[in-house]
């Protein structure tokens, strides 16, 4: 009792009396700057060029895959015209115008004798080899092909792969990504002619 006799009484204020000057408060404060939502010229100049080097390192990687790929599926062909070439000769006896004296065809064209071969040059000289001749089911030999299809004598760059005969070395050649023959390594002719060389080599006897 002596607690409550003694606190001294607060005169009563209404809330809207307690609230008016907070409310007063919070008008007069006014924002001190205008937010921006949009991007500088500076930050889009950076975002471009970054996109920019982004685009370029994978164009690069990917050329290096499909280099490698190309690469890869040629020599896989050329694995297989190797195959083909040897049951070749098992069916007639001789590569493809390896007997002919002079050579009827250059080196690009003699893979073509896979496709059609003839021995008559009169009716089929696009597909002429002198020792070629038809199937025959009596002596189990002459050409019983075709040994691969048309689409397989050429490179993953479109060239001719070219069959040559030094030194009685058959060879399968492709001249690889820049579409030109380096010649022959005399050293070693199952090998590409120098290191810069990008020529792919298969000797058929290996």
């Amino acid at each position: 009792m002596c607690a409550l006799s003694n606190a001294k009484m607060l005169p009563e204020r209404s809330a809207s009396t307690m609230l008016k000057p907070l409310y007063n408060r919070r008008l007069a404060v006014k924002p001190s700057c205008k937010q921006s939502y949009g991007f500088t010229l500076l930050e889009l100049l950076a975002v471009i060029t970054l996109l920019g080097l982004l685009a370029v390192v994978a164009v690069t990687s990917l050329d290096g895959v499909e280099d490698d790929s190309s690469i890869r599926i040629t020599k896989i062909e050329m694995s297989e015209l190797r195959n083909a070439l040897r049951q070749f000769k098992r069916d007639v006896r001789h590569f493809p115008d390896e007997t002919s004296s002079p050579s009827t065809y250059d080196e690009e064209n003699r893979v073509k004798l896979l496709v059609q071969c003839s021995s008559d040059i009169a009716t089929n000289p696009d597909n002429f080899d002198a020792g070629c001749n038809t199937w025959s089911t009596d002596t189990a030999r002459g050409w019983n092909g075709p040994y691969v299809l048309s689409e397989g004598i050429a490179d993953s760059w479109g060239t001719p792969y070219r069959l040559s005969y030094e030194d009685l070395q058959p060879r399968i050649v492709s001249h690889g990504a820049n579409k030109q023959y380096e010649g022959v390594n005399t050293m070693d002719r199952c090998l590409p002619n120098g290191v810069s060389s990008d020529d792919i080599v298969l000797c058929l006897l290996k």
